[in-house]
Parts: C-alpha cells; sequence; structure tokens
C-alpha cells in the first residue's frame, strides 16, 4: 500500500508541471530589447560665429603739429615776416629782433683776434729759435683760441634774435607788433601743421582688442555731410584707470584744408566680436 501512495503521488507532480502557463501578448516590454519602441526628441546645438557691429563715439580734430612760438632770448622786435592765417615754411623768418649790440661784440672780438693771431705767429717763431720758453707760446694761444670762442657763443645769441618757423603750416594771429619788447615767456603767435590732420577719440575698455593700428574710422563733423575716413596710428598702452576708455589716435589726409584742428567728430567704429548662435533640430530616440 505504501507503494502504491508513492506512486500515484509521483504522477500527479509529473501532471501538473508540465501544464503550459497563458502567454499573455499585451505584457509590457521594458529595457533596452529589439521590441522597445522608438521616442521624438527635439534639440538644440550652440555653435559660435562672428558678427560684426559698429560703435560710436566722440572725437577731436587736433593738428598734425602745433607750437607756440616763442622767442629764446629777450629784446626788441625789428621786423614781423608773416602774415596771420597763412601758410609758413620751415625754417621761413618769421620775426627779427634787435641785435645791434651783439653785432658791435662781434666787431670788437675781430679787432682782438687780429692782434691776438699776429702776436701767436711772433710767438711761434721766437718758440723756434729759444728766445721764449713753451709756456710763454701756450699762453698766447690760449687767448686767441678764447677770443675765438668768443665769437662762436655771440653768433649763436644772434641766431637766436631770428625767429623761423621749426615747421611748415598756418601760421595763427599774431600777439605782438614791431617795436614791441618781447621775453622768453611771450607767445608770439602759433603754428598748425594741417597737412595731414589727426583725429583724437576714447573707446570702452571692452573694444580695445577690436581696434588695431591699421584699423579704418570713419566720421562726421559739424557743418559737413560728407564722411571722412581715418588710419589708426597709435593707441594709448595704458587704459584710463577712472573712466575705463583707451585713447586712439588716427591719421588723414586734409584735401583743400576742408577741416580745421579743433572740430568735434562723430566717430564710428566698425568691430567684430564672437556671438553663440543656436540650432534647433528633431530627430527621433531609439
Amino acid at each position: 500500500m505504501k507503494y502504491i501512495n508513492i506512486i500515484a503521488f509521483s504522477i500527479l507532480t509529473i501532471s501538473f508541471s508540465c501544464k503550459s502557463e497563458p502567454k499573455d501578448d499585451k505584457k509590457p516590454i521594458t529595457g533596452n530589447g529589439a521590441d522597445a519602441k522608438p521616442m521624438m526628441v527635439e534639440g538644440i546645438i550652440a555653435k559660435s560665429e562672428i558678427r560684426s557691429g559698429s560703435i560710436t563715439t566722440s572725437g577731436t580734430i587736433i593738428a598734425n603739429e602745433e607750437v607756440e612760438v616763442k622767442s629764446e632770448v629777450a629784446g626788441k622786435i625789428t621786423g614781423i615776416f608773416f602774415k596771420e592765417g597763412q601758410a609758413v615754411s620751415r625754417g621761413q623768418l618769421m620775426v627779427k629782433l634787435n641785435d645791434n649790440d651783439l653785432q658791435a661784440q662781434i666787431k670788437k672780438l675781430e679787432i682782438e683776434i687780429k692782434l691776438a693771431e699776429e702776436k701767436e705767429k711772433r710767438q711761434k717763431q721766437l718758440l723756434a729759435s729759444s728766445a721764449i720758453s713753451k709756456e710763454e707760446y701756450d699762453i698766447a694761444e690760449t687767448n686767441l683760441n678764447l677770443l675765438k670762442a668768443n665769437v662762436d657763443i655771440i653768433k649763436t645769441d644772434i641766431d637766436k634774435t631770428r625767429i623761423t618757423a621749426p615747421f611748415s603750416g598756418i601760421a595763427g594771429l599774431k600777439n605782438v607788433s614791431p617795436g614791441a619788447f618781447i621775453t622768453s615767456s611771450t607767445i608770439i603767435t602759433t603754428i598748425q601743421g594741417v597737412q595731414p590732420l589727426k583725429l583724437e577719440f576714447s573707446i570702452p575698455e571692452k573694444y580695445n582688442s577690436n581696434i588695431k593700428v591699421g584699423s579704418d574710422v570713419t566720421f562726421n563733423v559739424v557743418g559737413s555731410s560728407q564722411t571722412f575716413r581715418a588710419t589708426v596710428y597709435a593707441k594709448e598702452p595704458k587704459i584710463d584707470p577712472i573712466y575705463r576708455t583707451v585713447k586712439i589716435r588716427a591719421t588723414f589726409q586734409n584735401p583743400g584744408g576742408k577741416l580745421a584742428p579743433g572740430s568735434f567728430a562723430d566717430v564710428s567704429i566698425a568691430v567684430e566680436k564672437n556671438t553663440c548662435d543656436y540650432d534647433s533640430i528633431d530627430g527621433v530616440y531609439s
């Protein structure tokens, strides 16, 4: 009887294990299996590109060269040889001061030099015959050389009574008249070099790297509809610590003398800067 029960239990167990489990076609598939459905996605790609623009600022037109004409020595004006507002050339005589006393000193020294030369010649002959010592001859020669040196000094002072133009340009208004006594502090007139002219302006610190020597700028002035172009030739190496700006100078030709130093200018500068642009994309992610 015992064996019969064991055999019956074994048959029952086999019967249950062989039954197949019902198949559910609607069971969701998870994970990254091959049966996963694809997904629609939308994304943005960032890319860098250079875009050009311009900045505007104010500037001032300045002379290529500018000087206040003064005398190195005090004296009385005997002649004025320039016209106000007219062109002058480099080295041109503009003002002459009285030099009568200096000319008289020259004449006196010329006589003394002639006598000193004759004495030096006699002393040299005596030295050759051993009639005098070498020291006596040296004194005569030194005295001659000192007189000649004094002549050179006075001639230099005479040259200083001739006031000439240091460079070519336009003379300003005169502040003196013939017969006036002037000193080294007296401003006789001014000279402005107007060919070429310069444009001076400042830009914010953040644009410093965008403006280089050789860059072109455009500008306009009051009273003219023409747009002028200038080329940057120099930049201040230091940034202004108060205003956080950089001073720049550009140069340009001034045909016909249309523009004058001191004029106000509206300056436009082309700049380039890196910007981020975005492209939208649609795609399928599986």
